[in-house]
């Protein structure tokens, strides 16, 4: 490659900005980097223009690797372009330790299909009095508690908008009744003194971090997370490893019941608008890409980075790891779900007003609402006329 490498982590570029005001500011002072790594959404980035197009560069990765997984196109192609080179995907979902379940008679890999019976199972298992609890996932203000709310809503059958992207459909029929129920159950979850027994102390008041620390120290058995928890959980030795395993979503409940499941955010390369030495880094990325440093990646973090291509995974260093084979069959056939599931943009592209919405809150300020006495229903509708105001501010249609 012969180029000098001037080599930053993200957080210490960054500083305390985020990485979209770091790169917007960069970008407008004509200072740029070259390329960066990270999982930042690929269409924010494009919206924002401080991205150049990859589409040649990912193309010939394509050719050698083979097609991506199925909700990386709708993700990463912009108008029929590439603006992001796929690196690797990164295991995670809801993860749950075999023990707990197991001991009361519960075949976790058979029984949990849908949330009733994962949440029955989760009464049986939970055990306060040993500081054993189920159901480790908060609907706090967080990332996470982001997730929690979405799911119970998604996965009930409703969505935010329509398969254009333009219009909000929340609290139209069918999808008024599914939002409904999804968070009518998680308000039960939360409130229902039958539920106490499977929720940690201070859930509610949780932040991203926590559940982490909770699972790890081995005080819940059940949680929604970045397989970063598991992969710490190798690295350090932690005995929980030993009977964690990652799922599929259990189904929605009611009428508009499903499961849905897509392959998430990638780790990705980006060329920076206005980079100085474009030829140095697509050399980096290709490098990065090639074979030999995946299966070096592959098995330093065995079951968390998997294969973002259809290439990789009969590889020894995926097939041969033990953390792998709790989750690398489950991962697989999440990143292959006939859904595609794309997060709360479903059915439609990623878009700049749907964006908004779940950088602002959006779900669990829904969810808050209903926890301080609103209504589902109330806090549906003014959920739908929240998400209406913001996609007419981007310039969508909105109703």
């Amino acid at each position: 490659m012969n180029y000098p490498l001037d080599f930053s982590t993200v957080a210490a570029y960054t500083g305390t900005a985020n990485i979209s005001q770091k790169l917007t500011a960069a970008v407008q002072s004509g200072d740029p980097p070259d390329c960066i790594t990270h999982t930042e959404s690929t269409s924010a980035l494009q919206f924002l223009d401080v991205l150049e197009d990859v589409d040649d560069l990912q193309k010939t990765i394509i050719k050698d690797f083979g097609e991506m997984y199925k909700t990386a196109k709708s993700l990463e192609n912009i108008d029929g372009k590439w603006w992001s080179v796929q690196h690797f995907s990164r295991a995670g979902g809801y993860w749950y330790r075999e023990g707990p379940f197991k001991a009361v008679g519960v075949d976790p890999k058979n029984d949990l299909t849908d949330h009733d019976k994962l949440l029955d199972a989760l009464v049986k298992a939970s055990n306060p009095d040993k500081e054993s609890w189920g159901w480790g996932i908060t609907a706090n203000r967080s990332g996470d508690g982001e997730t929690t709310v979405k799911n119970a809503i998604f996965l009930w059958g409703a969505q935010l908008n329509d398969e254009t992207g333009q219009i909000v459909v929340l609290n139209k029929d069918p999808y008024r009744q599914y939002a409904i129920d999804g968070l009518t159950y998680l308000k039960n979850i939360y409130t229902d003194p039958k539920y106490a027994k499977i929720l940690p102390t201070g859930v509610n008041a949780w932040t991203d971090p926590s559940n982490n620390e909770a699972y790890l120290a081995g005080k819940i058995f059940f949680s929604n997370n970045a397989g970063t928890m598991f992969a710490k959980a190798v690295f350090d030795k932690n005995p929980v490893k030993d009977d964690t395993y990652l799922m599929l979503p259990p189904k929605g409940m009611g009428a508009g019941g499903r499961v849905l499941a897509g392959g998430g955010a990638a780790k990705r390369w980006f060329v920076i608008k206005g980079a100085k030495n474009r030829e140095a880094a697509e050399q980096l990325i290709r490098y990065m890409n090639s074979a030999e440093i995946q299966k070096e990646m592959f098995k330093i973090s065995n079951g968390y980075v998997y294969p973002a291509y259809e290439w990789g995974w009969d590889e020894p260093e995926i097939k041969a790891s033990d953390a792998g084979s709790h989750v690398t069959e489950t991962w697989r056939a999440i990143q292959n779900h006939e859904s595609a599931y794309t997060d709360t943009y479903w059915p439609a592209p990623p878009s700049p007003q749907v964006l908004s919405l779940n950088s602002s809150n959006f779900w669990t300020d829904m969810f808050g609402e209903v926890l301080g006495g609103k209504s589902p229903a109330d806090a549906v509708k003014s959920g739908h006329e929240r998400a209406v105001r913001v996609f007419k501010e981007f310039g969508a249609k909105g109703e």
